[in-house]
């Protein structure tokens, strides 16, 4: 896994204002790149056939895998079967270079920087943030989530003891998706044809 995780900011904002499905899938492709996963164009195609707003689905999607990646990584270290060497030139920016499998269980605690709850606030501010008060850009972002959840578990090899927080995580992103939407006074299963 090769990723530099103070651009992940800037990348979310990037895939958000991609004009073109085929700007907004290159974008993804070479993020995904850096993850050591190559993904082929008509895979690309499956998960980012939504439409006009292939750059939104391509951002959750991005946000989904991206914070997985760091959660579930942190999870394998924390049960002694991760690089800690690795993590650490990769993240090095998230983490001190104290990192030990201790270290890494308390960033996993469910209030920590990378438990359940703080992931899931990353990954759904930012989708509810650029959907702009868009009930139908938020229920894309929501299927971009969970289509990025199910991408990193199946790309990268986490140990079964990270399921459960792996979808503790998803349930309360998504759970901060559809409030969202409750408050636009949208219905969460209206969709527009």
């Amino acid at each position: 896994m090769q990723i530099s995780a103070r651009n992940i900011t800037l990348s979310y904002q990037a895939a958000a204002s991609f004009s073109s499905k085929d700007e907004a899938q290159k974008n993804i492709k070479d993020s995904l790149k850096n993850y050591g996963v190559n993904i082929s164009n008509e895979e690309l195609d499956k998960l980012t056939a939504k439409g006009e707003n292939d750059s939104f689905f391509a951002m959750s999607f991005e946000i989904s895998i991206t914070e997985i990646s760091i959660q579930g990584n942190l999870n394998e270290i924390a049960n002694n079967r991760g690089n800690i060497k690795e993590f650490l030139n990769n993240f090095k920016d998230l983490v001190n270079d104290n990192l030990d499998s201790n270290s890494a269980k308390n960033l996993l605690l469910d209030n920590a920087e990378f438990g359940s709850k703080n992931t899931a606030k990353r990954m759904a501010e930012q989708i509810i943030k650029n959907a702009n008060n868009d009930a139908n850009k938020l229920r894309l972002g929501k299927d971009g989530l969970l289509s990025g959840f199910n991408e990193a578990l199946k790309r990268f090899n986490f140990g079964d003891d990270y399921m459960s927080l792996a979808n503790k995580t998803l349930d309360n992103a998504i759970k901060m998706i559809d409030e969202q939407i409750a408050k636009l006074g949208e219905n969460l299963l209206n969709f527009k044809a």
